[in-house]
């Protein structure tokens, strides 16, 4: 019989829970409802007024993944990563941008704007790296939920490589099991 080693992660370091969340982020929140402004509480002489935006700049969104960790001295660590389409994240946008974005937040300027095995894969490399420093003492243990975009094999795999454990919330548990929710 052939013996062949999976999975390869230590039991014997302290887990470092992480959880990934993705959320969607508006362009702009111009016509958003729920909002209320009183007259009163207007600075003197300001009256209310409506901010044009255009229709496209309604529907557009961006992504927000972010990482997130109960211990405090680890969290400033975690990168937080921000996809856009090239026609929200212009490479203008980038270079205005480029000099005012703090240390481990990242612009990605994607095809689309959403998650997918490819961004998954360089979200969990990128991670690891954020946390090299800790691998010889913690065990990586990545929360996240269920969404097409993080269950691959290619994903499972390169977990695998790196030394992480990746631990799936069950559809409609989120709320419940993980803290991002």
């Amino acid at each position: 019989a052939k013996c062949v080693r999976h999975n390869a992660i230590s039991v014997d370091k302290t887990p470092l829970y992480i959880n990934l969340d993705e959320t969607s982020v508006a362009y702009n929140y111009g016509k958003g409802k729920g909002l209320v402004v009183s007259q009163r509480s207007l600075p003197p002489g300001k009256s209310h007024r409506k901010e044009p935006i255009k229709s496209q700049d309604a529907k557009a969104h961006i992504s927000f993944l972010a990482f997130l960790t109960h211990d405090s001295m680890i969290q400033p660590k975690l990168p937080q990563i921000f996809i856009g389409n090239h026609h929200k994240f212009t490479l203008k946008l980038l270079r205005k941008l480029k000099d005012k974005i703090p240390e481990g937040f990242y612009l990605w300027r994607e095809e689309s704007s959403w998650n997918s095995h490819k961004l998954m894969r360089r979200a969990l490399a990128l991670l690891v790296r954020h946390l090299q420093e800790f691998q010889s003492s913690r065990q990586l243990v990545l929360v996240l939920d269920v969404a097409r975009c993080h269950m691959h094999k290619t994903i499972s795999d390169l977990a695998d490589r790196l030394g992480v454990r990746l631990l799936y919330v069950p559809a409609k548990l989120t709320w419940l099991l993980q803290p991002a929710d």
